[in-house]
């Protein structure tokens, strides 16, 4: 054994004897009262009751007295020297000095040596063994032992050995004289060992309740120990957390009195210390604060007795062996907690929009309206942190950006190239839940738009800025982050006019979206009433819905429809034709608004004239001359169309009577010719009919009959509408067939109607005149003036 790990006794004299006395001087004088715990001597531990005859503060006057009656002792105490190790650390230094006496009352030396690092020996069990009085005392290494044998032959069993360990370590370096007298009244007491020296019992006779009580409180504090876990609880949404710390419990559930170690290992520091360590030397509630983030960890440490004792023997037999309390050993508990400072708040938005399948008509966003954004905020774990001082929701500022694209953008992570940013807003969240951003201007153009919300730092009040944990964006084109604000197109038109049964309708596209294709559905309506310039919101209460026809419209343009069949067969028999007109309407795209046209604007209406026929024919012919008749006929004349009906025009001749005085009385009943068949016509013009030649002289009549003829169907026979018959008796209808030439008279006009000989019927009846000189010569040529005509009947 080193000079540095065994104990050793120097016996010193003069100067040294006078410096011992001085310090035992100091040493007496300085003492605190009362039992020391190793919280602190004179300290009791928490709970405990205060020992019997412990002394008041009223009692140091005595003690600075006692500590004048200690200094008259130094010539005893320099008999009585002994040398011991220090109680928790002697088994790894002990210094080699004398160190001074301890504990001397009314001239006997109770047992304890101080060294002069303050730690503090016993020789206790030795009775009989005289302390070293001279020369070096050197000590064997320390061993340590659960069971003791005094040098008196007493055997201390574990138990007994355990107690003793147990006083040493809690009071055996008392620097109270009191506890220091009982604890030597323990060792030799209560473990059975004796008193050597009579009056020691005598002399501690004051301190005996006191020693009882420590006896006592060595059994209720043996081991084995057990240092509780950390009862961690988190607050404020792990923003705080308190902690229940507990002292060491003995076996019999006693608190080990002294102090444990609470170390914080993670992002939070007590409140107590605003540092990661606190020392408490009671059970109780403490409060840490996160700084951060992440994982706590509360580890506490302490140690507690061995219940063994600590020996060292002298290496020269004859003095007193000495000991101490054995080595404490550690003991530790933990327990671990989520703390945080920081969230993240996020939303889930969506955009206000114009929807081609659900909005209604006119719905926006238009020109003028503004954008909006619904935020359905929320942390993304679910916890929004509050001010832990004021239990208030930390209130999050979003902010909302809108880009615009001429066309449907895909979704994607970022902001792609090729959009426009046209407005920001921020907005503030109180707490989760609903807000709504709007944008600061108004739309003022169609197109796509779309809203990216994002949560940064920079938005955020300087003193909140830190209680959030990142920034945070949305995506481009998330779910229902998509306002479109639809284009709004218009149609203005022009109708063609009705041409073989068809008719078309010429569009004018405005206001489209450039790259849409439209559908123009262009309805072909039929009514009584005249258009308008402006036409009306709605159909006449007599209108019918003709036909229609689909148009693809690309962007802005002109384009005319397929033609429509006129469905003749609808209005035929009416005297009076109805107007034709169109009405458009556009039907929803992707991103254009429905467009419906007004009814009966001038520019979109025909009113088809029901056709008609003049007639001519020659005024007079010789008999053997042919007669035919010619119509000029007006109006819109039916052909052609789906229907493929067909407009005819038939004539018949009738004979009024013999006279060719022109005052026959017309009588058509029977026809002396019909035209058969009918001659088909396809549009307004001239028709000549077939020729015929009267056989008998006198007067004739034309008539003509305008007519349509519809094919038959699966569902009705053909059948023939008619449309104008001419009247009897029409004075231009009338021609009269004499039997002998009758020349033409310069005053009469010329029949514009044709001989068979191709020529004029005036001509070609002075040829036949002539031949009538040439052959008959009963007839001078004298020539007939022309009788009027009479009514027809």
């Amino acid at each position: 054994m080193t000079d540095r790990t065994r104990p050793r006794v120097d016996d010193r004299t003069g100067a040294d004897d006078r410096a011992r006395r001085d310090r035992i001087h100091a040493a007496a004088s300085d003492r605190p009262t009362g039992p020391a715990s190793a919280a602190g001597p004179g300290v009791r531990p928490p709970g405990e009751a205060a020992p019997p005859g412990a002394p008041s503060a009223g009692l140091a006057p005595a003690r600075r007295a006692l500590g004048l009656l200690l200094a008259m002792l130094t010539a005893l105490a320099a008999l009585t020297t002994a040398v011991t190790p220090p109680p928790a650390q002697a088994a790894r230094a002990v210094a080699t000095h004398a160190g001074r006496y301890e504990t001397v009352h009314d001239q006997v030396w109770n047992g304890s040596y101080r060294l002069d690092d303050g730690r503090i020996v016993w020789c206790a069990f030795d009775p009989h063994h005289p302390g070293p009085l001279t020369g070096d005392a050197e000590y064997s290494e320390w061993s340590a032992t659960e069971t003791f044998l005094s040098g008196n032959g007493v055997m201390m069993d574990q138990a007994v050995t355990a107690r003793a360990a147990y006083v040493l370590a809690r009071w055996g370096d008392t620097t109270d004289e009191r506890e220091a007298r009982a604890v030597y009244r323990v060792l030799h007491e209560h473990t059975g060992v004796g008193f050597w020296v009579p009056q020691g019992r005598d002399l501690t006779a004051d301190v005996a309740d006191l020693a009882d009580w420590m006896w006592a409180q060595a059994d209720r504090g043996l081991g084995p120990h057990r240092l509780d876990d950390p009862d961690l609880r988190v607050h404020d949404d792990g923003q705080r957390a308190t902690v229940r710390l507990s002292l060491p419990r003995s076996a019999a559930d006693e608190p080990h009195p002294g102090t444990v170690t609470a170390t914080i290992d993670g992002p939070a520091v007590w409140e107590a210390t605003g540092t990661d360590r606190l020392d408490v030397d009671a059970d109780g509630e403490h409060r840490l604060r996160a700084t951060g983030d992440g994982q706590v960890t509360v580890a506490v440490s302490g140690e507690v007795p061995t219940g063994r004792l600590l020996v060292a023997s002298p290496v020269t037999p004859g003095p007193q062996r000495v000991v101490s309390a054995g080595e404490r050993t550690p003991i530790t508990a933990r327990a671990t907690a989520t703390v945080r400072t920081t969230f993240q708040p996020v939303a889930t938005t969506r955009a206000t929009t114009w929807n081609p399948a659900t909005s209604p008509a006119g719905a926006g966003p238009a020109p003028g309206d503004r954008l909006e954004d619904t935020l359905d905020v929320r942390a993304d774990d679910g916890v929004w942190l509050a001010d832990p001082d004021t239990d208030e929701p930390v209130p999050a500022t979003f902010r909302v950006d809108w880009y615009r694209a001429d066309r449907a953008m895909p979704a994607s992570a970022s902001v792609p190239d090729g959009v426009e940013h046209v407005a920001r807003t921020l907005v503030t969240a109180p707490g989760p839940g609903t807000i709504t951003a709007t944008s600061p201007d108004p739309v003022d153009r169609p197109g796509w738009y779309y809203p990216v919300v994002s949560l940064l730092h920079e938005d955020q009040p300087d003193q909140l800025r830190a209680r959030f944990r990142a920034d945070w964006v949305s995506g481009f084109h998330d779910t229902d982050e998509q306002t479109i604000a639809p284009w709004r197109p218009a149609v203005s038109t022009v109708t063609s006019a009705i041409a073989d049964g068809m008719i078309a309708d010429t569009i004018t596209v405005t206001g489209n979206d450039p790259t849409a294709t439209l559908s123009v559905v262009s309805e072909l309506w039929m009514a009584d009433d005249a258009p308008t310039e402006s036409g009306t919101a709605g159909p006449p209460a007599d209108a019918e819905r003709l036909a229609a026809v689909t148009t693809a419209v690309t962007g802005n343009t002109t384009v005319t429809t397929e033609p429509v069949a006129i469905p003749w067969t609808r209005f035929l028999e009416r005297q009076t034709w109805p107007s034709l007109y169109w009405v458009e309407r556009i039907e929803r795209t992707a991103s254009t608004e429905t467009w419906t046209g007004r009814h009966l604007i001038a520019a979109e209406t025909v009113r088809p004239q029901r056709p008609t026929a003049t007639t001519t024919t020659a005024d007079r012919v010789a008999l053997g001359q042919p007669v035919h008749d010619r119509a000029v006929v007006t109006g819109d004349v039916p052909s052609g169309g789906a229907e493929a009906v067909t407009a005819e025009l038939g004539f018949s001749l009738y004979r009024f009577d013999d006279s060719t005085d022109g005052e026959a009385q017309p009588v058509c009943e029977t026809p002396t010719w019909r035209q058969e068949p009918a001659v088909t016509i396809d549009g307004p013009g001239t028709v000549d009919s077939a020729a015929t030649t009267p056989t008998v002289a006198g007067t004739y009549g034309w008539r003509h009959h305008l007519q349509v003829r519809v094919p038959a169907t699966a569902e009705a026979p053909e059948r023939v509408i008619p449309l104008e018959d001419g009247a009897c008796g029409v004075e231009n209808e009338t021609v009269v067939v004499t039997a002998h030439p009758t020349p033409v008279t310069e005053t009469e006009p010329e029949p514009t109607g044709l001989a068979a000989t191709g020529l004029p019927a005036g001509a070609a009846a002075l040829v036949a005149g002539a031949a009538t000189l040439l052959v008959g010569g009963g007839v001078t040529g004298a020539i007939a003036a022309r009788r009027g005509r009479r009514g027809a009947r």
